[in-house]
């Protein structure tokens, strides 16, 4: 299943809000300040959070322009997960751990702008509980890519059993290390809400384990409200007319979100077709620009991608089996839409995908450069199968179909 660039704002257009006027009392305010980039016009900022009933909006705020700072304020009875989006550029759900009193101070830079989901800052100020948070998933995210990575690639066809059990063997090794990790964040964490966010577990214990913990969590965190609800299933809770209401502001903020990047990166345009001709250049690893007529002659899959995407991390071994198996005829460009190229070399280098030609198709800004925007990529993973004279043959094959066309397609002598 295809991962939209912009999951993560459908998802969280399936939450109902409530909206909230801005509160005549608050105990803890984020002081935003912006650079250039992200501050050369003015755009709204809003703080909400997640409650039984659905989201609700605590405040907001202009910055940019001339106001390179603003401060958002709101009302937490305990430590507890709220979040900010912006409506032009910035991160679109930057999220902080918050308790009472805190006064929390954090500079939002271009760099923040290029991720697709969630954003939680390290280098933070007023919020070591944000700190803690961001290191435990950046731990979590790489122990997640790498199971689901050793999880498909036991299912490529083709593989030797010594192979599959190499894979399986990787496998479990990260799975083990996701339960260290779990297990160690709940035992030594000293942040109730990071604790409480564990349950319920993602992980596989006996019962006598999962009640000893969460027996352990209960007396450790006795006066943390959230904690006396473990276990309990609180049920679905109607949102009311003010929550659909609010629902319905929430999605223009993200619509209005989602238009404004596509107006500015240009992306409003034909998209490519089948029997279409392709030649355009990127940039690969070494910061080199390359044509992609020099490997006319042969078969191109031009895959696009992305590490934040799990489904094209998952099918990565199927296309480095079919790589393998049309070695002679066929060559795949994997390009990137990652926004952040460290974050794309470090994904080349965790997934193993050196065999792959690689290529970026964002700016050292993170923007999409004019030669993909051709493409109108509006969902990952995306594909094309472009033949020996560079036309466009098929769109979005993937595994078994993909490789019965190249069957197809070189028994027939290309017709």
């Amino acid at each position: 299943m295809k991962t939209k660039i912009f999951l993560s704002i459908c998802l969280f257009l399936s939450f109902s809000t409530v909206l909230i006027s801005k509160n005549a009392h608050h105990n803890f305010s984020i002081t935003i300040h912006v650079d250039s980039i992200i501050g050369q016009e003015k755009q709204l900022m809003y703080l909400y959070k997640l409650r039984d009933e659905g989201y609700s909006i605590l405040d907001s705020a202009i910055v940019g322009g001339n106001k390179k700072s603003a401060t958002l304020k709101g009302y937490t009875p305990y430590e507890n997960e709220y979040s900010i989006i912006f409506s032009k550029r910035g991160p679109v759900n930057l999220i902080f751990i918050v308790k009472p009193n805190d006064k929390i101070s954090v500079n939002i830079t271009d760099a923040d702008n290029k991720n697709a989901g969630f954003t939680i800052k390290k280098d933070i100020k007023g919020s070591p509980a944000t700190k803690r948070y961001a290191e435990f998933w950046e731990k979590l995210n790489h122990l997640i890519l790498k199971r689901l990575k050793y999880e498909n690639s036991m299912s490529t066809y083709g593989i030797s059993d010594s192979l599959r059990k190499e894979y399986k063997d990787s496998l479990n090794y990260y799975l083990a290390q996701k339960k260290k990790l779990i297990i160690n964040t709940i035992i030594n964490s000293k942040d109730p809400y990071i604790v409480y966010y564990q349950f319920p577990l993602s992980i596989t214990l006996s019962t006598d384990s999962i009640n000893l913990l969460t027996n352990r969590v209960k007396k450790e965190f006795s006066y943390y409200k959230p904690m006396g609800h473990l276990g309990v299933n609180s049920g679905y809770i109607e949102p009311n007319a003010t929550a659909k209401e609010a629902s319905e502001k929430i999605a223009r903020i993200w619509k209005s979100r989602v238009m404004f990047k596509q107006e500015e990166q240009g992306t409003k345009k034909k998209t490519i077709q089948i029997g279409d001709v392709l030649n355009f250049s990127l940039n690969d690893t070494d910061g080199k620009t390359n044509s992609f007529s020099k490997y006319k002659g042969k078969y191109i899959l031009v895959d696009f991608w992305a590490s934040w995407c799990i489904p094209c991390v998952k099918e990565m071994p199927d296309i480095q089996y079919i790589q393998k198996e049309f070695s002679k005829e066929l060559v795949v460009c994997a390009i990137s839409m990652d926004k952040d190229h460290r974050t794309w070399k470090k994904a080349i280098k965790d997934f193993e995908l050196s065999d792959l030609i690689n290529f970026v198709a964002t700016d050292s800004k993170g923007n999409i450069v004019a030669e993909v925007q051709h493409f109108n990529i509006g969902e990952i993973p995306q594909n094309y199968l472009i033949d020996r004279t560079g036309r466009v043959v098929a769109i979005n094959l993937h595994g078994k179909d993909l490789m019965d066309k190249l069957h197809s397609l070189i028994k027939q002598g290309d017709i």
